[in-house]
């Protein structure tokens, strides 16, 4: 191997491994690295900018400021790398040059991209403050937002949400997925709330004609164990609740969203627990108890989706399931006053339902 070769390496590891002052021991004994090229087409300074070696980056920018948008062999920068490694006074620094923002590597993807996918913030905020393409799209369609919604970084969204005027908030991807269907794909609930509080269209229909709430759906069919599936609808519930307190979120797509959970946890309850207790102990046909439950479970059904405009959480969430109750949460509506008297009817008639399955579960 190359004795330079050799050499080069072990600055690149000073560097990845942040051991600034023997990376500059050892450039101070071989100055021709500094100039040396490995197979990747990369320089030192493009390992100092992914390494965060600011003070090199600096020394190199101000006798070379041409290498401030030096590419290696599939299109990144130091901004690229700066940025994809949260090295925020790094990606500063760069703004003093003549850089392009919105370089892409060579499969689309830009600096704001890299940032939102690894959330970091302040360099996020950084690229945008100096023009970065908030709708910039790699060669899978996939915008900074996707990126960041599909990983649950809610800050990111937030940043980027901030910037609305600018931002296409259901710009869809190859596949025709909204940055929404990734977050309800992903199982990213407090992203995919605030995504919908925000304006995104939960109608929207990808290449395989699912909406964001078809995904959710079939997240929550995904087989699973028994344990496992209950413990984490009692968590979806529970981020129901959180998400309900702090957004007063009171429009049709909270319903929309979590409806299938509230009927499938009162299925779990019902064709689970007391079904079973029944016919153990007094040994009903299973059909006749059927149709019974599943009367009461239309019954709520038809109340949860009573006008689009009934939020229901669960107000406790243990894990057991004789814990489990239902509550009804009164909300004040900005657009439209609610008909509070309809509501304490609608309580009163759930409160009885619930009564009558709880009779139910009791009978011995």
């Amino acid at each position: 191997m190359d004795p330079k070769s050799v050499l080069f390496n072990e600055l690149v590891d000073f560097l990845h491994k942040r051991r600034f002052s023997e990376a500059d021991e050892l450039l101070l004994a071989n100055p021709k690295l500094l100039k040396y090229t490995d197979s990747a087409r990369r320089m030192a300074v493009h390992y100092a900018a992914g390494g965060g070696h600011l003070d090199f980056v600096r020394r190199e920018l101000e006798s070379k400021p041409q290498l401030a948008n030096l590419e290696d062999d599939t299109g990144w920068t130091l901004l690229l790398l700066a940025s994809s490694s949260g090295h925020l006074e790094i990606v500063r620094l760069l703004m003093n040059f003549q850089i392009d923002v919105n370089h892409r590597i060579s499969t689309g993807q830009s600096a704001l991209h890299f940032a939102c996918s690894k959330d970091h913030l302040g360099v996020a905020r950084e690229l945008i403050d100096n023009g970065a393409d908030l709708n910039a799209q790699d060669e899978r369609g996939t915008t900074p937002l996707h990126k960041a919604a599909s990983q649950g970084h809610q800050r990111i969204v937030n940043l980027l949400m901030g910037n609305r005027e600018k931002l296409q908030i259901d710009l869809p991807n190859r596949e025709g997925d909204t940055p929404l269907h990734l977050a309800c794909e992903d199982q990213q609930m407090d992203v995919a709330l605030f995504l919908v509080r925000s304006g995104a269209n939960l109608e929207k229909k990808n290449r395989q004609n699912q909406t964001p709430t078809d995904l959710v759906h079939k997240m929550q069919k995904t087989p699973k164990t028994s344990k496992i599936t209950k413990r984490e609808k009692f968590e979806e519930f529970r981020l129901a609740e959180r998400q309900f307190h702090e957004f007063g979120f009171t429009c049709y797509g909270f319903i929309n969203m979590y409806r299938s959970i509230l009927i499938e946890n009162w299925t779990f309850v019902l064709d689970e627990f007391a079904l079973k207790q029944i016919n153990q102990k007094m040994h009903f046909s299973e059909s006749t108890d059927t149709k019974q439950f599943d009367s009461l479970r239309d019954r709520l059904a038809s109340r949860i989706l009573y006008n689009g405009r009934l939020d229901l959480i669960l107000d406790q969430a243990k894990s057991h399931l004789n814990d489990f109750f239902l509550n009804v949460v009164d909300v004040k509506d900005e657009d439209e006053a609610p008909s509070y008297d309809d509501e304490a009817e609608i309580m009163r008639e759930i409160e009885q339902l619930e009564g009558e399955i709880l009779t139910l579960r009791a009978l011995q």
